[in-house]
């Protein structure tokens, strides 16, 4: 399992520790037929760039994000802005519960090319949005931490002793 081996630069004790330990948002969520403009709007005020979209049983039914909006909105922005998100929003997102581990987490963004997952319940509920920018928080933060603790007088192994 690789959870037991060294994995170099980001041990495997770090990488197997589940999003749970990352302080995770609160997803901003919205409804399948709010209008893109709104939105867009909602997305600026919370300068953010994903919003959670949910169907009327409150479940994650897909995502808007940043690159939906350039890809799909802008070259038509005149026409589509009264026009329901469902209609340019990702249908049926990859999702995580909060038991996903950071390094799967890593893995699913970077192969599915994507940069937020939906943390959601078991029953699929919207708990949070897990975003490319808390994971790299979450590690620099641990990096700074460890890098203050760091005591070369006790923690050096090439240190000769005299």
């Amino acid at each position: 399992m690789v959870c037991h081996r060294s994995l170099g630069v980001m041990d495997a004790n770090f990488l197997c520790q589940t999003i749970g330990v990352i302080k995770l948002p609160a997803p901003l969520c919205i409804s399948e037929d709010t209008k893109i403009q709104e939105a867009l709007g909602r997305l600026g005020e919370a300068r953010i760039g994903c919003l959670l979209v949910v169907a009327p049983d409150g479940k994650v039914s897909g995502i808007f994000s940043e690159r939906d909006c350039l890809l799909k909105v802008v070259p038509h922005f005149d026409q589509m802005r009264s026009e329901p998100i469902s209609s340019v929003m990702t249908r049926d997102p990859v999702t995580q519960s909060v038991d996903c581990t950071i390094g799967f987490a890593l893995t699913l963004m970077s192969e599915g090319g994507f940069r937020h997952i939906p943390v959601v319940d078991e029953a699929g509920y919207p708990i949070s949005l897990l975003s490319v920018k808390e994971v790299m928080d979450f590690i620099v933060g641990r990096f700074i931490d460890d890098a203050l603790a760091y005591n070369p007088e006790v923690e050096d192994p090439l240190r000769l002793t005299e």
